[in-house]
Parts: C-alpha cells; structure tokens; sequence
C-alpha cells in the first residue's frame, strides 16, 4: 500500500487525515520442494494479484473527521501449475 499524509500539502497548522490508497499488483512465485528417493519432487506456481477496489474503510480520530482512510483491495493467489515429478528423476532432469 501507499501511504502519505496530507499535511505535507496543507501546511503544518492543518492536520488532515492520513491517506492509504492500495497499489495494484501481479506477480508470479514458484516453489519446489526437492524430494529425496522416499518422496517425490513436487513443483507450484503460484500468480498473486492484488486488485484495488472502489471502497473505503475509514477510521475516525477524536474529532468528526477521519483519522485515517484506507483503499480495500482484493488479493489472489491462484494456481497456475503444480505437479509432482515421477520418483528417481534427477535434479538435472527435473531443472530441464
């Protein structure tokens, strides 16, 4: 998330509420877990996204009006490919 705070453009004598806009994201992660003879090589990829959505959660100070907004946002993590490699495949094998 971004975060700023707006009394850097209101001066020091306003206080304003502190602003946390969500920052969209999408990227893959890839995870093995090498096996031995007894336990298979299993392989998972994974593609993590984070969606910002038009709604806002506000927290209040001690005055009416806001201490603190902040985007909601929608995150994922979904599957793209996972397997599980054949028992005494080798590390070069499985790396091709």
């Amino acid at each position: 998330m971004v975060s700023f705070d707006l009394t850097q453009f209101w001066g020091s004598s306003r206080s304003g509420p502190v602003i946390e806009a969500a920052t969209p994201l999408s990227r893959y992660i890839m995870g093995a877990d090498l096996g031995q003879s007894s336990d298979p090589t299993a392989i998972c990829v994974l593609h993590h996204t984070v969606t910002p959505l038009d709604e806002w959660d506000h927290e209040m100070g001690g005055e009416v009006k806001p201490k603190r907004s902040r985007q909601r946002s929608r995150v994922r993590y979904d599957i793209r490919y996972l397997s599980r490699i054949p028992l005494g495949t080798s590390y070069p094998q499985i790396v091709q």
